[in-house]
């Protein structure tokens, strides 16, 4: 055992750890496929969230999306027109039940008219259906056209630019990379004694 008298002081720990500096990061990608019309900034440019980055064609899609409402219309047309054919067969299926109970026609025909209300039912949800898949084709092209435009996700700079105007890209293509502006984090690994 060893004695010493206490004294008060300052008492300064030092140790080095080698790290890295680190900063969020998000690398913008193609969300369609395209031409790139438009990449509005170079590497070092500052942006500012929500600024329009890169502009990709969407003419295309356009296009479609003039087809697809066309579908629209054509299906909404079809589930209109099957509608008044049901109400007409129903009603010559009620009128076919009174004339059956007289004896007026046979059971075959009752038969038959009961079988057009049935056609006639099956072809209201097929139109339904293709009425449906229409609108869901012209959200899907509506959104295409929206993700067309790379849109800074927040305050930074262009660290990387990879594509140029006019090139071709597909989705999840990664055309630049964006660092945020702010405080920087270092990382470095240190023991368990440190």
């Amino acid at each position: 055992v060893r004695g010493a008298t206490v004294r008060k002081g300052t008492l300064t720990l030092e140790a080095q750890h080698p790290g890295e500096l680190d900063a969020e990061i998000a690398e913008l990608s193609a969300q369609v496929s395209g031409r790139i019309l438009g990449v509005d900034v170079d590497i070092g440019d500052r942006v500012k969230k929500g600024d329009v980055l890169v502009r990709i064609d969407v003419a295309p899609a356009q296009r479609e999306v003039g087809e697809a409402r066309a579908s629209v219309r054509t299906a909404q047309a079809s589930q209109k027109r099957a509608a008044a054919e049901l109400k007409a067969a129903r009603a010559d299926l009620e009128r076919g039940k009174l004339l059956r109970k007289e004896q007026l026609i046979s059971a075959q025909e009752l038969e038959t008219l009961s079988s057009r209300v049935d056609v006639l039912e099956a072809q209201i949800d097929s139109t339904d259906a293709q009425h449906q898949q229409a609108k869901a084709r012209v959200g899907t092209l509506t959104e295409a056209i929206r993700d067309a435009r790379l849109e800074a996700p927040f305050d930074g700079a262009v660290a990387e630019r990879y594509l140029d105007a006019g090139a071709l890209v597909a989705p999840a293509k990664v055309i630049l990379r964006l660092v945020k502006a702010g405080p920087l984090r270092v990382r470095f690994p240190g023991p368990e004694r440190d």
